[in-house]
């Protein structure tokens, strides 16, 4: 952490982590799109996925979209619940 001194006082300045910026930026709108284009049906499906499953998949994306992008803004404008908001899909992911 850095420290500003503004009139004999130190401050503590928190440097942007630019990486989990553009990162949950980058994943947000990356989500959005794929799911955008899996519901009006664009997205070729693999053979792989039955219909079902691979349909059922795309609402937690939509969950967690506008988490991703929240993250981002808040991380960009410095707010401690940014910070708090970037574990929080992470701690939400199954451990294999």
């Amino acid at each position: 952490m850095a420290f500003l001194s503004v009139n004999g006082k130190k401050m503590a300045i928190r440097k942007k982590s630019w990486f989990a910026i553009v990162w949950f930026a980058f994943w947000g709108i990356f989500q959005a799109y794929a799911v955008a284009m899996i519901l009006l049906g664009k997205w070729k499906r693999p053979e792989a996925f039955p219909e079902e499953a691979y349909n059922s998949l795309i609402y937690p994306d939509m969950v967690f979209i506008p988490l991703y992008l929240l993250t981002a803004v808040l991380l960009y404008m410095g707010k401690k619940s940014g910070e708090v908001l970037g574990y929080f899909p992470a701690a939400l992911l199954p451990m294999s």
